[in-house]
């Protein structure tokens, strides 16, 4: 079975989320940017002993000084990164409320491990939903089949009634798709694009 992309989403090509466009970044991009994001920095400030009401707080607070910063960042894309920049807010922002909270202060180095781990898990997942849409739902299976769950190839092949070819080249599309969207959302090559 040959699936293909549909036109409409090789058109749709997401836009990349270091802002740069105009010094008022573009409404959709930005709540994009919230959406993906919003559950890692909740997440990190509940991971690191902060109240869920907290946690909620420090959302607001890193949002609402993404948003003060944006239109004066310069974005090197060869020096900076957007993960790096969230996480220095981020954190920040946590230690900020851990202090208030009179929280250990010691559970803020754990947070640069939890945040890599995150940030890669909450990507990756934010690729997923964007980018499944764009393929035949067997390429797709096959894909989430031998990529994600790990199952022999053949095991797929034999269940979807393709060649072995057929799953090897659907997985490897849809991987390249995967890959690209990323790269293009972060606007850059991420360290853990090569475990994809």
């Amino acid at each position: 079975m040959n699936s293909t992309c549909t036109p409409a989403a090789q058109s749709n090509q997401t836009a990349n989320l270091t802002f740069r466009a105009a010094p008022v970044p573009d409404f959709d991009i930005w709540n994009e940017l919230v959406e993906a994001y919003r559950p890692l920095i909740r997440e990190l400030g509940r991971n690191h002993g902060l109240t869920s009401f907290d946690a909620d707080l420090v959302v607001q607070d890193v949002v609402k000084t993404m948003s003060r910063s944006i239109a004066t960042f310069e974005f090197d894309t060869q020096r900076d990164r957007l993960g790096s920049w969230l996480f220095a807010i981020t954190k920040t922002k946590v230690a900020s409320h851990q202090r208030v909270r009179q929280v250990n202060a010691m559970a803020a180095i754990e947070l640069a491990a939890d945040w890599d781990r995150v940030f890669e898990q909450l990507t990756i997942q934010h690729a997923f939903k964007r980018i499944e849409k764009e393929f035949a739902s067997t390429t797709w299976s096959v894909f989430w089949a031998t990529a994600v769950q790990h199952r022999k190839s053949q095991e797929v092949a034999n269940e979807h009634r393709l060649s072995l070819g057929a799953v090897n080249h659907d997985r490897d599309r849809v991987l390249g798709r995967l890959k690209g969207w990323i790269r293009n959302f972060l606007n850059e090559e991420p360290d853990f694009i090569d475990r994809l």
